[in-house]
């Protein structure tokens, strides 16, 4: 059985007071210059953004010179007062790049709302089949204590 993924969500967190919305270390690889890359989780509050050229986070890029904000949420910047975007484009080519900020939210697209409905379908199809083999069990079982002639037995033992 394939795995299906799906991602854990955040909820909306306007203040950024929730800490379960602050990412700590996703990472973007094979980055093109001019290339958008949408962050994993919707939305990010562009002050909290920071992006590093390695894993352990100590060689940071610069805004403007290495990488910038892209595609704007008017919205949740409108809702938060904080400019919120949903992605980032490189000027230069990166093997790969870490970031970490606080996110948002998620929205739900409609590509998560099919994994999940795939996901459920597919439990239901295995439950049905898994329900029908157990009840065909169930059935010969019974059927093999009503004969009473399992193994030439009766309820006292052995004739």
């Amino acid at each position: 059985m394939e795995k299906i993924r799906i991602r854990k969500l955040f909820n909306a967190d306007l203040t950024k007071e929730n800490s379960e919305n602050f990412v700590q270390k996703e990472k973007i690889t094979n980055i093109i210059p001019n290339k958008v890359y949408y962050v994993e989780h919707s939305i990010y509050f562009s002050n909290t953004m920071e992006v590093y050229e390695d894993d352990t986070m100590q060689k940071p890029l610069v805004l403007e010179t290495d990488y910038n904000f892209a595609e704007i949420d008017s919205i949740a910047s409108e809702m938060s007062n904080i400019d919120c975007y949903k992605a980032l484009t490189f000027n230069q080519r990166f093997e790969k790049v870490f970031i970490r900020y606080h996110s948002y939210g998620d929205l739900l697209s409609a590509e998560d709302i099919n994994c999940i409905a795939d996901g459920v379908n597919t439990l239901s199809e295995i439950n049905e089949k898994q329900t029908q083999e157990f009840n065909t069990l169930v059935r010969n079982f019974e059927e093999h204590i009503t004969n009473g002639k399992a193994h030439n037995a009766n309820r006292n033992g052995y004739r």
